[in-house]
């Protein structure tokens, strides 16, 4: 499968964020990227910065262009709750992490209501504004840390 990561310097540092592309005989590229990163980052030397792993995007094996990529729900809940006078099924996906409900006997699951943005609708574009959000959290935290010293 040919896909490409971006990381960066963990903290931050002055190489930024980078992307490099991958052909491995993988059938999921978000875990072998976890995997190679966590080898990485348990082999440093002296001196040597850790790295992370922003997100991963699956190529098209020809043109080279990222692939959709759907969401894998998995169903949460044991049995079937009642909410809102509905029978739902609770699921999360198991890639990207967002939450959605299925309705009665409905195939289709709604996206919980943080998740209803277009940027939510495909699982790679789902992960990398989660990343997003989440890299903005983290230097906000740091800049709030800093200022109360």
């Amino acid at each position: 499968m040919k896909f490409k990561i971006k990381c960066s310097q963990d903290p931050p540092g002055n190489l930024g964020e980078w992307e490099e592309e991958y052909n491995i005989n993988t059938d999921n590229p978000q875990k072998w990227a976890e995997d190679i990163i966590s080898e990485f980052n348990s082999g440093l030397r002296e001196g040597e910065s850790s790295r992370k792993l922003i997100n991963v995007t699956v190529l098209d094996e020809v043109n080279n262009v990222p692939v959709t990529v759907e969401h894998d729900w998995e169903k949460q809940n044991m049995y079937t709750e009642k909410y809102h006078g509905s029978l739902i099924d609770r699921h999360k996906c198991k890639k990207c992490g967002i939450t959605g409900k299925r309705y009665g006997l409905s195939p289709n699951i709604r996206r919980d209501g943080p998740y209803l943005g277009k940027v939510y609708d495909k699982c790679d574009t789902a992960q990398a504004r989660l990343e997003k959000l989440r890299l903005k959290k983290e230097r906000r935290m740091e800049n709030e840390q800093t200022s109360s010293n």
